[in-house]
């Protein structure tokens, strides 16, 4: 971790009887190197991690006792377990959150591979984030520009998605800014008009889809329009 500027506060209350808790940390102009290593260990896991549990939180480490996380101006670079490397900036980034990462609020501008994302979310409690089948009540939304995605309920918090229940939202007038934020091939798009198996109506969209496509059917041409 390299920052050039990098400031936190104490507990005074935690000093008076001789403990450390920090419990606000301010990153800027930073440039992070993380990774997971083969064995699942991450580097940037503080303290001694707690033993996986379906209700035991996961935090039990330093990160659970900060309030307070902002983040300006700073990449990051992301190496997973199978080698590929991701390249992240923060534009700026905030989490406030409560005690032991419950009731966290987070409001975030950032670029994956020069591809931006506003992100907003609150999550009632993040302490088993990562546990197989952990979830959390609460809300996000995700805004890459073009393409708007929202969800509420129970969120998954663990990598396999094992368990949720949430409404979920998406609008888009054209799905390659996400696609290329989740570094997918960009392609180019048609307007489609969607029909059931009895040929009603469902709505139009634009999207690019597999050919042949037996539930969409082509828009006419318009006039200074090409059809794609």
């Amino acid at each position: 971790l390299h920052a050039r500027r990098l400031a936190a506060r104490l507990s005074l209350a935690a000093l008076l009887v001789g403990k450390v808790r920090v419990v606000s940390v301010a990153f800027e102009g930073a440039r992070v190197n993380l990774e997971v290593r083969d064995d699942g260990a991450k580097s940037w896991a503080i303290g001694r991690p707690a033993e996986p549990s379906r209700t035991t939180p996961s935090a039990a480490n330093a990160w659970a006792d900060i309030e307070d996380l902002s983040i300006a101006d700073t990449q990051v670079g992301y190496r997973r377990a199978s080698g590929e490397v991701d390249l992240w900036r923060v534009d700026r980034a905030r989490a406030q959150m409560d005690r032991d990462l419950h009731d966290v609020r987070i409001d975030a501008r950032l670029e994956r591979d020069r591809h931006p994302m506003h992100a907003q979310g609150r999550f009632a409690d993040l302490s088993r984030l990562g546990q197989a089948g952990a979830t959390t009540q609460g809300d996000i939304t995700l805004d890459w520009g073009r393409t708007r995605v929202a969800a509420k309920g129970e969120i998954p918090l663990d990598h396999g998605l094992e368990r949720a229940t949430f409404e979920a939202t998406l609008s888009s007038r054209s799905l390659d800014d996400m696609l290329a934020f989740f570094g997918k091939r960009e392609r180019r798009t048609a307007r489609l008009r969607v029909v059931d198996d009895d040929g009603l109506e469902r709505g139009e969209h634009e999207e690019r889809v597999p050919q042949p496509a037996p539930r969409f059917k082509r828009l006419p041409e318009r006039d200074g329009e090409r059809e794609q």
